[in-house]
């Protein structure tokens, strides 16, 4: 899968760029805060209609303007495809395949597949267990569309029944009534912890792969799952059953306290959690090589091999960590790689296109 041509308007600080003429590696340089991650976040925004860096689109688009669009023309499976995204105008966002109107989301995403490697990501396993989930939620959205209409599903149903929790803590409903929102909540959550084990088990052993090669044998890692109820055996009965445990809890809090919205992807180092027993730059190699799992999980399950985006990740890995990975990078189908204009990341590239942002302007530099 590759990405011929980008067409982005009114997006953060990019006002107007169309680039054609992509190739298997394009680099992005410019300085601090001139547009390389807003670019790259438009890629990633065409691909699973959200980003990490917005409270509400109104943020994604350019200051005095009315509205965002973002076109890019992909040849995937040797056919040509065009993706649009619009929002704004006091409309709701429009998304569209060859011009034809998508309206459900997980009739549009997987369309066109991304792993992204950028500094939140990197931060992955210090951050929340709320940005691990939102993580893994991706991955699979973009390759099973059953279970991005789970996921929909059960934020609907978890929503419904946290209204209910409230209204009874207030004794303006009868706690009677929950049931019929539990037994929605296990039957499609159930399904959604099955789908995450599925992918941390095939995502375990090359992390493992990766990790140890890149270390030299040093350094060993294990990626689990945690779970808040049971899975071993009738998984969906252990849930309910979990759930009416929880019950009163649950009322006192306001709040669902079992499911997959409360589970958690623990990363061990060398039989010790990564999250306090490793350095910044361990943290940072096990992500990169979680990202590389995730590429060839894709690259499987679709028989494609998804865009890669990078976001000046490498300023405090060393030498060697370095070119190890990036000769891992020269190997795809498509790369987008960020980063300023000290960082030469030219020798590890024999083909490439050069793209200069300057102020939100997207320059095409030259090709080698």
């Amino acid at each position: 899968m590759e990405i011929r041509s980008i067409s982005v308007k009114n997006f953060r600080n990019i006002k107007d760029a169309e680039i054609n003429g992509l190739k298997r590696v394009n680099l992005i340089t410019g300085g601090n805060a001139q547009g390389k991650t807003n670019f790259l976040e438009g890629i990633f925004y065409l691909s699973t209609l959200s980003s990490n860096r917005m409270k509400t689109l109104n943020d994604l688009i350019a200051i005095d303007e009315e509205y965002f669009s973002l076109r890019c023309r992909i040849e995937k499976n040797g056919l040509f495809k065009t993706l649009e995204a619009f929002y704004g105008l006091g409309k709701d966002t429009l998304v569209r395949v060859n011009e034809n109107p998508v309206s459900k989301k997980n009739e549009y995403i997987g369309e066109l597949q991304i792993v992204k490697f950028s500094p939140e990501d990197i931060d992955l396993i210090k951050r929340s267990p709320v940005e691990r989930r939102r993580n893994l939620n991706i991955l699979i959205s973009q390759i099973s569309r059953p279970y991005l209409s789970d996921l929909s599903r059960y934020h609907q149903v978890l929503s419904q029944k946290n209204k209910l929790l409230f209204q009874i803590n207030e004794g303006r409903a009868d706690k009677k009534m929950l049931p019929v929102w539990n037994t929605q909540l296990v039957e499609t959550g159930t399904r959604i912890v099955k789908a995450r084990l599925e992918a941390l088990e095939d995502l375990k052993g090359r992390l493992k792969g990766l990790q140890a090669k890149i270390s030299g044998g040093r350094e060993n890692v294990e990626i689990s799952y945690k779970c808040s109820f049971e899975t071993a055996g009738d998984a969906a009965k252990n849930f309910e059953e979990k759930i009416n445990v929880m019950q009163e809890k649950e009322i006192i809090r306001r709040a669902s306290l079992v499911g997959p919205h409360r589970d958690d992807v623990i990363f061990m180092l060398n039989g010790r959690d990564a999250k306090y027993f490793s350095s910044e730059g361990q943290q940072r190699s096990i992500i990169i090589n979680l990202k590389l799992a995730e590429y060839m999980l894709m690259k499987e399950r679709t028989g494609e091999e998804p865009v890669v985006l990078i976001d000046d990740i490498f300023f405090d890995l060393d030498e060697n960590r370095r070119t190890a990975i990036l000769s891992v990078f020269n190997g795809m189908a498509q790369v987008f790689l960020a980063g300023t204009e000290d960082k030469n990341f030219t020798k590890y590239f024999s083909d490439y296109v050069l793209l200069k942002i300057e102020e939100g302007k997207v320059i095409v530099d030259g090709k080698n």
